[in-house]
């Protein structure tokens, strides 16, 4: 292989990792679809290649098309509810559009099929060209605009307008934290919308919720709970790719990630996430313990 070729992947590299990530919604299914996009990259006849990105960007594209497939009959036997693996600012992935990384939109496309999730995903996030994305598809421009406008549409249904200001988000996580340390969660209770939910994924292998905690009574039950959790470990408020995080470790180890989403026009948070899935914390288990604002 030589050194241009491997340049060229190297530079698709968190562009595909995060396309990949945004279709499939856990980092190492991620990485095994790019893993297969190089494999393929090697083999390919480069010469005969036009558009070295556009030939990467439809091969990484289809497996994860199939990977999701695959994916989502597993998902079917989950124990619990499935959200999306968390990730640190530091991971080299691919931003994209703003926004286009908030656990409400990767949620939301989950309301879409396979194909429409990628139509979605490659114009209004990545631009790619409507032409190229039918050629990718293996469908005719027109259908593909179709698919493309077919999942705007349900995106919009299911997500919220609304997104949580960094200074709102990182008050509620640090006014969270207070009520772990000492248990008195009035000061959190201010903070809350009054049918606010808590949605929690321990993918079966952790002590977690296995429905959403409605309402404001719920999320106060369960800070009282997280107390005695929590409370020994180290927490930290660190940088996520979708904003601030409280991120509780047990030495290098995390074992638990909050975040806050939608926050409404009152500036009440409306839903808020825990990852206690150990499959899905190792990422940022990986990632050495930046600095951060220690809350404890």
């Amino acid at each position: 292989m030589s050194v241009e070729i491997a340049q060229l992947f190297d530079e698709a590299r968190p562009k595909l990792l995060g396309l990949a990530y945004r279709m499939v919604g856990t980092y190492a299914e991620a990485e095994d679809v790019v893993q297969d996009a190089f494999a393929r990259w090697l083999a390919a006849d480069h010469d005969a290649i036009e558009n070295h990105q556009g030939w990467l960007t439809t091969v990484c594209t289809r497996r994860a098309i199939d990977m999701l497939r695959s994916a989502r009959r597993v998902r079917t036997e989950y124990v619990g509810a499935w959200l999306p693996e968390p990730l640190h600012a530091q991971t080299a992935i691919d931003e994209g559009e703003a926004g286009s990384l908030e656990t409400a939109l990767l949620l939301a496309l989950d309301r879409l099929s396979p194909r429409e999730r990628a139509a979605f995903l490659l114009a209004d996030v990545f631009g790619v060209s409507h032409q190229q994305i039918a050629e990718t598809l293996g469908i005719g421009e027109v259908a593909c605009r179709k698919l493309a406008s077919r999942a705007r549409a349900k995106v919009r249904d299911g997500r919220s307008n609304s997104v949580a200001p960094s200074e709102l988000n990182r008050g509620i996580l640090a006014t969270f934290d207070r009520a772990l340390e000492t248990g008195d969660a009035s000061e959190l209770s201010e903070l809350l919308a009054e049918h606010v939910t808590l949605v929690a994924d321990g993918g079966g292998k952790v002590r977690a919720a296995l429905k959403p905690l409605i309402g404001r009574g719920a999320v106060l039950d369960f800070a009282a709970q997280a107390k005695d959790w929590w409370s020994p470990y180290h927490r930290s408020l660190e940088r996520m790719a979708t904003g601030e995080a409280l991120v509780i470790r047990n030495g290098s180890t995390v074992i638990a990630v909050l975040w806050v989403g939608p926050i409404g026009g009152d500036g009440l948070a409306d839903r808020l996430y825990v990852m206690r899935n150990p499959a899905k914390l190792g990422t940022i288990t990986s990632v050495a313990q930046p600095r951060s604002v220690a809350v404890r």
